[in-house]
């Protein structure tokens, strides 16, 4: 049975306008601004260079609220990720994202 693992794309408080103080995430990422998506991509083709067969991942955008990004961002950046969900080393993609950014639109 493969392990899973998570690819952490980070998206430092896009698309959050609240500053939690349990929730700094650039002091806990190290990241400060959202990634291109040609960034996403690159980070992607590493990570999935890296995966053993033994070991599946998600991509995960985490770090913000991410169904609040502004939606060209927010489509950008899954443009980028969805090729590389293969349904054996990349099984999905998963987000953070505040409760009250989400809606019918949305999902």
């Amino acid at each position: 049975m493969k392990t899973k693992a998570n690819i952490a794309i980070f998206v430092p408080h896009a698309g959050c306008s609240h500053r939690c103080s349990f929730c700094d995430q650039r002091a806990i990422s190290g990241q400060v601004k959202t990634p291109t998506p040609q960034e996403v991509t690159q980070t992607l083709q590493r990570a999935v260079a890296g995966l053993s067969d033994e070991k599946s991942a998600e991509i995960a955008f985490f770090g913000g609220s991410f169904t609040a990004i502004p939606r060209p961002q927010m489509e950008g950046l899954l443009r980028a990720a969805f090729p590389f969900v293969d349904g054996e080393k990349i099984i999905g993609i998963r987000c953070s994202t505040r409760p009250d950014a989400v809606d019918d639109d949305v999902l």
